[in-house]
């Protein structure tokens, strides 16, 4: 028995068959002649053609497609397609040595930017490098006979994760990031993932062999003995009894909390029913404009339509939320010098007044087969809600006279991420049933820093008493009023959180899959009576690490 440490994408324990897929390397060339520039040419169209037009995957779901193809859209670059032609036109570079260079600049420059998620797109552009050159040397695909199985590989891209995903047990690779759109995707779908650079899979590509892959304590057992393998038996058999709860949990305290889903498809709702959610607590909709066209009101109704019919549980749908850092083909907005601080969220409606009517059309029509509700992004001022909510009456009249039912009570609600929304809540309640806080903008709104930034993640800091005093006000205003508070930033999602955000008064987390389970095991456990000098502490704490320090010594 061999025992790795790695990093882990997403959580869970696997078990079973290891399959290795590692692509040998062939020889080529770096130098041709000018008389061969003109062929090299034509295998660069030729292996452009390939990828630009037969290997597009079209599924239902475009923000599937557009994860799925996400390196078909890296390749259709205007720099990178002419950066190689040149290398083979004015350096005599063959093509395998061009795409080599070329990949390699555009790598090194990605990796001295300061935003981690940038630096993330280098295992983008090496399993694209990768396909180019297993393609042109004529690699054959290995045929895997093997049912279910943990799967070993070196470059991870979400096709590979997508041709297997059903038999997937779990995934080890040597190379990748954790916010990779590979990584994305596994964690999105629940597959055991972790990254281990110290694994030599050409020792291991002819090898039969089981592993196990535990990627909680963030260990890979191969070959694992007996005594081992029957310890994780026993720790899944356990996990899968203990963890699956699909009612609504309550605490010691008797008092009960939502644990639901942040999603951004139907297939990941789903995965999210089978796991035991309470619901969606955020539907992201910014996938339908993804592409170059307008999607129509009937397709967005369809989708929607599919949603409500799934389950009878809640599911919030927030309005597409474009700008700053969430790019779109169609909403084409020009360039920022403050993108965080301009066009974003509900701040495009007016000027893109079509394709709203569209959007809450859909989502009204669709209200009539199932518990759907409506969240509007990024408001800062009482005229913003009035404005909205106006236009969804205008919609409302509309088609009562075409005669198409809707669900005349669907609940409206706002997102909290920015600072004038929270100081001016007392306000903004009396418009709303429901409001959803986002930590994720309003901590870096709240704190004047750029949560992309990696210079200012010590001062990006959840816990910073300014927050949860935020976070406080909101709730403390919304239950005066009658109204129940949703949490649906990365917060929501962190473990150590729960107890935090528990006594603050959160109704509803909103969480990613993978931590679901977690999530509500954490709630059942928690006694009010451990923190009964929380509120006599709540406006004394100085620092975001004060506020840590009082939970770690409970």
């Amino acid at each position: 028995m061999k025992v790795y440490e790695g990093f882990s994408v997403s959580d869970g324990i696997a078990y079973g068959k290891a399959i290795t897929l590692c692509y040998e390397r062939k020889f080529v060339r770096d130098e041709i002649s000018d008389d061969e520039k003109e062929n090299e040419i034509a295998r660069f169209e030729s292996l452009l053609s390939s990828y630009l037009e037969s290997e597009r995957v079209k599924v239902v779901d475009k923000k599937l497609e557009s994860l799925l193809n996400v390196h078909i859209e890296l390749i259709d670059d205007p720099y990178l397609k002419n950066t190689i032609k040149s290398k083979i036109l004015e350096e005599n570079k063959s093509l395998e040595k061009a795409i080599e260079e070329t990949f390699n600049q555009i790598c090194f420059e990605l990796n001295n930017l300061e935003s981690d998620y940038m630096r993330d797109r280098i295992y983008d552009y090496i399993s694209i490098q990768e396909e180019f050159i297993r393609t042109l040397t004529s690699a054959k695909d290995v045929e895997i006979t093997e049912n279910k199985f943990i799967l070993f590989i070196e470059n991870l891209s979400p096709k590979i994760i997508d041709k297997y995903k059903n038999r997937l047990l779990g995934i080890v690779s040597t190379n990748g990031g954790k916010t990779s759109h590979a990584s994305l995707y596994a964690k999105n779908l629940q597959i055991p993932y972790m990254i281990c650079d110290s694994l030599d899979l050409k020792e291991l590509k002819d090898e039969n062999f089981d592993c196990i892959l535990d990627c909680d304590s963030e260990k890979i057992f191969l070959s694992p003995n007996e005594d081992t393998i029957s310890c994780y038996k026993n720790l899944l058999k356990s996990s899968q009894k203990e963890f699956l709860d699909t009612n609504i949990v309550r605490t010691r305290n008797n008092r009960y909390i939502r644990v639901c889903s942040n999603i951004s498809s139907f297939e990941e709702f789903e995965v999210s029913l089978k796991n035991g959610t309470d619901g969606c607590g955020l539907f992201r909709t910014e996938f339908l404009y993804m592409s170059d066209d307008s999607p129509t009101e009937e397709y967005q109704f369809e989708i929607f339509k599919k949603l409500a019919e799934s389950t009878d549980k809640p599911i919030i749908i927030r309005t597409f939320d474009i700008g700053a850092d969430k790019k779109s083909k169609f909403f084409r907005l020009d360039e920022e010098k403050n993108p965080f601080l301009g066009l974003r969220g509900f701040r495009i409606y007016k000027e893109f007044h079509k394709e709203l009517r569209k959007h809450l059309r859909a989502i009204l029509r669709a209200s009539a087969f199932g518990n759907l509700k409506i969240m509007i992004p990024m408001i800062t001022t009482l005229e913003e809600i009035l404005w909205i909510k106006n236009e969804i009456l205008k919609i409302k009249d509309e088609l009562k006279e075409e005669r198409v039912d809707f669900d005349e009570d669907i609940e409206f609600g706002i997102m909290i991420e920015t600072p004038a929304s929270v100081f001016l809540f007392d306000i903004l309640v009396k418009e709303v049933d429901f409001v959803s806080i986002g930590t994720n903008d309003l901590v870096q709104y709240m704190l004047a820093c750029d949560r992309e930034n990696s210079k200012m993640q010590l001062l990006y800091d959840c816990y910073d008493p300014s927050v949860i005093r935020s976070i406080h006000r909101v709730v403390d205003i919304a239950h005066r009023n009658g109204k129940r508070v949703s949490m649906c930033g990365n917060f929501a999602s962190e473990l150590d959180a729960v107890e935090l955000l528990i006594l603050l008064g959160i109704d509803e987390f909103s969480v990613t899959n993978d931590v679901l389970q977690k999530i509500k095991k954490r709630i059942k456990l928690f006694d009010q009576n451990n923190y009964l000098d929380f509120f006599e502490n709540i406006n004394k704490f100085k620092t975001g690490r004060s506020v840590l320090y009082y939970f770690d010594n409970k």
